[in-house]
């Protein structure tokens, strides 16, 4: 079958590099689903940002955040209980990263001052909030209007599979340190 993807390792190399750049070692990952392929993907890019720096992969860095904003804010709890070192977070969706931002506010941690943040979706209000949100997006009318051209070429001839990736986008703003 025909895949109409966006490129999730090159998502998680782009913002944990991003984070590394800005002088973080102790990059947290919090994620929505366990082992579906945009999470290992995300994943891989995100060990290979870290291998390409010398900064070792650490498990107790990774967090499920079950996709939601309760899920998101449990999640920043149990990493900085378990590790407090942690300075950046890389949070792959838009409802955990509110969860998130809500959980740090309400413990006094300073964005991007203690905690840098890059979330991933970039919801509606991410651009205005205090402060605004650094996010990856990935160009989801593209992606769409892409599957819907890829699913009609595949009825129209049967025998054709044509897999695409789609780059996504960094968008800088504050929570990761970007001025």
């Amino acid at each position: 079958m025909p895949r109409v993807t966006g490129d999730n390792i090159q998502t998680g190399y782009d913002a944990t590099k991003h984070l590394i750049e800005h002088g973080h070692k102790h990059i947290g990952v919090i994620y929505g689903v366990f082992n579906v392929s945009s999470t290992n993907d995300r994943l891989e890019g995100y060990k290979t940002a870290l291998k390409e720096n010398n900064i070792s992969f650490q498990e107790n860095f990774l967090e499920l955040g079950h996709a939601t904003v309760a899920g998101g804010a449990t999640a920043v709890d149990n990493l900085l209980k378990r590790d407090p070192t942690i300075t950046a977070l890389f949070i792959q969706n838009d409802l955990m990263t509110i969860g998130v931002i809500s959980q740090l506010k309400k413990l006094g941690i300073s964005i991007p001052n203690q905690i840098a943040l890059i979330g991933f979706g970039d919801f509606a209000s991410a651009s205005i909030i205090d402060p605004p949100i650094t996010t990856i997006v990935q160009p989801s009318q593209r992606l769409g209007m892409l599957a819907f051209d890829t699913l009609m070429q595949r009825i129209n001839h049967s025998g054709s599979i044509e897999n695409h990736c789609l780059s996504a986008s960094l968008i800088r703003r504050k929570s990761c340190g970007c001025h």
